[in-house]
């Protein structure tokens, strides 16, 4: 039985979370964005992160694949949100589908910096994997401070680890 000690915890407040989710739901309402599974499949409310899985979370993955591949779709609706939202929330393309916001400066970056920190580790002993590596990209922010192997998919990730010396 192993215990679990949090060591920080930056969960949105109730009316961050309440602004967020009515922004999305204006947004999906704008742009006719239906998903396929259920309205709670669609925005996850993930405490320190609200997502926007377009189709749904749970839709079946060839169809996410082939919804906004570019995620030109998603840079779109990123600019409609920074309108209704302004600039208080990280807002970044993830997953196939996605959109994610965050608290102000929890990126991936500041996640990795803490990491690191907390586990006695330096930036140049560490190496990320990602498959959104792009500026926009829910995965950008790591490359700014470690190195960054760029992947597809969780097998595309297991082969590339392998293929390490």
């Amino acid at each position: 039985n192993q215990s679990i000690t949090e060591i920080y915890n930056h969960n949105f407040t109730e009316e961050e979370k309440k602004e967020i989710i009515q922004a999305f739901e204006t947004l999906t309402a704008k742009f006719n964005i239906q998903s396929l599974t259920t309205k709670e499949d669609q925005i996850q409310d993930r405490e320190s992160q609200i997502t926007l899985s377009a189709i749904g979370r749970t839709a079946p993955s060839e169809l996410k694949a082939t919804y906004d591949p570019d995620g030109e779709k998603r840079k779109i609706w990123i600019e409609f949100l920074q309108n209704i939202l302004g600039n208080k929330y990280e807002m970044k393309i993830g997953g196939t589908t996605s959109l994610d916001i965050t608290k102000k400066g929890l990126d991936k970056e500041w996640g990795i910096k803490q990491f690191a920190q907390h586990h006695g580790f330096n930036l140049n002993e560490i190496l990320f994997f990602g498959d959104k590596i792009y500026p926009g990209g829910n995965d950008y922010a790591a490359s700014k401070i470690v190195d960054c192997v760029a992947v597809k998919s969780p097998q595309d990730t297991l082969t590339k680890l392998n293929q390490l010396p």
